[in-house]
């Protein structure tokens, strides 16, 4: 082998694309030097890899340099080409063959791969120097990475060629698919220097679309999603269904509703489609409002509603899936009975105190109370408000006004009826003046009523004292009688003692008279007690004229005792007739 041997092998002008780093395989094989004959201290085992960047190929430049007569010798243009190149690496072989490898056919080929960069001109040259090697070169092979062009979550990447270094990212911004639109954020991906897609920003939706009559600066919209809050309220054989507008429109206000109506199957394993005799008021596809009425349904049987939204471009959407939402209820199905009596407590110059108790037959759990209420003679115009307790202070009134109060309970099989009519006034206004001038009149007729009670007391003591002291009664003393609780004056009327009867209904039928409840109506009440109220209403006797008459009333709830106290009242004020007493006109 000869000595200093410096052999040299360039390629052609490689363009680069734009790629601003390029990969350089090289397949090779190399002879072990100790195998060769008198290669000893010339022979190698590496050779040497180079580049060269141009905008352009020099070997046209440098023909038309000698067509131009300017002339360089070989030693000279060998030398000017060699000054140009960068190394780039000694590539040594991994495996080498020896001459047994070469009589058994075996070739031991070896791969290398280099990177170049940064690259800034639009090409380059490579060339290889031999400085004693026996190497055969067999392929080279020269490319760049990049990251491929790519849809994903609605978005489409475009091929890209990565940054120049090799922990690069190269943010490249995505556009959506046809027929979708970005969700909250353009997409964005990261293309990285092994040509792979990271770290993704931002998605698209699909089903994006515009009618041929939207406006040409109208943006895309898509159908709506699922109504909301759906409720329904069943009443017999028909079904009240009511739901709040969707979440989200689609970005349109031609929003829409239509009904699907299924029936199960007794057996409960199906569905089948509701009958042409069912009727949906006003209609059942097409809704403008959020609301319908189902008439005309099978008793006790059960049914599934489905509510769906759609808009103007719900039927573009060929891969849409329907958004709607399902309401299941059974006709027939008990509601709350009526709440029977509703109370007065505070009561202000702009509000009033109410409270109830739970129907009588609530059917299931209360949800909450509904309390309607409108001025006296003004039902027209009247306020609905809602509690989840059976209390609450009604405010926004007009002073000394009267009002009409109905309540109606709700449970999941809607809303049971209102209750009846319940009327209840504001307080006046009152100045301090007129509020103590009050407070006095109250004090008084408390006063009197002691009075009262005391002298009832003394004439019972002294009844009593008279039936068993008869040695000290005056000879008028003897014309008094007193049997079993029995006073007897003489030409006065004889009080009767109802605490001497065993059973006080037998007290009430000898001193009251008895009226039919039909002929009793009650319009509002004045006054409450502590198992009682008393209430005003017309009193309308078969022959005789009506007159407005109070009447007293036992709370739901009432003690035996409070009964039996009830009933002796009674009886007492049945024995009164006196102009200056209030007279009791029956039980």
């Amino acid at each position: 082998m000869e000595q200093n041997q410096n052999n040299w092998l360039h390629t052609n002008w490689i363009l680069t694309e734009g790629a601003q780093r390029v990969y350089i395989e090289l397949k090779f094989t190399l002879r072990d030097c100790n195998s060769l004959p008198g290669g000893v201290g010339t022979c190698k085992e590496t050779f040497n890899m180079y580049y060269y960047e141009t905008d352009g190929d020099d070997e046209e430049m440098e023909e038309g340099e000698m067509r131009d007569g300017v002339g360089i010798t070989e030693e000279e243009d060998r030398a000017m080409k060699e000054s140009r190149y960068i190394k780039v690496d000694t590539i040594a072989a991994d495996e080498s063959f020896t001459e047994l490898d070469l009589g058994d056919r075996v070739m031991k080929l070896n791969t290398e791969v280099r990177d170049l960069g940064p690259l800034s001109r639009k090409g380059f040259y490579l060339a290889f120097q031999d400085l004693g090697a026996c190497i055969a070169l067999v392929s080279v092979r020269v490319f760049y990475k990049r990251c491929p062009f790519l849809v994903k979550s609605l978005a489409e990447f475009p091929d890209t060629i990565p940054g120049s270094e090799a922990s690069q990212l190269v943010e490249v911004a995505g556009h959506c698919i046809n027929n979708s639109m970005p969700l909250y954020e353009p997409p964005r991906m990261h293309c990285s220097a092994d040509g792979e897609w990271l770290v993704p920003i931002g998605n698209c939706e699909d089903e994006y679309h515009k009618m041929d009559s939207d406006p040409p600066n109208m943006a895309c919209t898509r159908p709506p999603s699922a109504p909301r809050n759906a409720m329904s309220n069943v009443n017999e054989t028909s079904v009240f269904l009511e739901w709040s507008i969707p979440m989200e429109t689609g970005g349109r206000k031609d929003v829409r509703y239509n009904i699907l109506c299924s029936r199960v199957l007794p057996d409960g394993r199906g569905l089948e489609e509701c009958g042409p005799n069912v009727r949906f008021l006003p209609r059942r596809v097409g809704l403008s409002n959020t609301s319908v009425m189902v008439a005309d349904l099978q008793s006790h049987t059960n049914y599934s509603f489905l509510l769906e939204a759609v808009n103007g471009v719900s039927e573009m959407a060929k891969d849409y899936t329907k958004q709607y939402v399902t309401l299941n209820v059974t006709t027939n199905q008990a509601a709350p009975s009526p709440v029977s009596v509703v109370r007065k407590g505070y009561t202000g110059k702009s509000s009033i105190g109410l409270s109830w108790a739970e129907p009588d037959r609530p059917n299931g759990i209360i949800l909450e109370y509904e309390i309607k209420y409108f001025e006296k003679e003004q039902d027209s115009s009247y306020t609905i408000i809602k509690s989840k307790e059976t209390e609450m202070v009604v405010e926004g009134l007009k002073a000394s006004s009267v009002y009409i109060f109905q309540v109606r309970a709700r449970t999941s099989a809607g809303y049971g009826a209102f209750s009846r009519r319940f009327e209840f006034q504001t307080s006046p206004y009152l100045t301090a003046t007129s509020e103590r001038a009050q407070a006095s009149i109250i004090a008084v007729a408390i006063t009197l009523a002691l009075v009262l009670l005391a002298v009832v007391a003394g004439f019972l003591l002294s009844g009593r004292r008279c039936g068993y002291s008869k040695a000290k009664q005056d000879p008028e003393e003897e014309k008094m009688h007193f049997h079993n609780g029995h006073i007897k004056f003489p030409g006065v009327r004889t009080y009767i003692d109802p605490l001497t009867y065993e059973d006080p209904n037998q007290a009430v039928h000898e001193f009251a008279q008895e009226i039919d409840v039909s002929f009793i109506s009650i319009e509002r009440i004045i006054g409450a007690g502590e198992f009682g109220e008393v209430c005003c209403g017309p009193l309308r006797l078969p022959g005789k004229r009506e007159i407005q008459v109070a009447i007293k009333t036992l709370k739901a709830g009432y003690t035996e005792q409070q009964r039996r106290d009830f009933l002796w009242e009674a009886s007492i004020m049945g024995q009164f007739n006196h102009p200056n007493i209030i007279r009791l006109e029956g039980v």
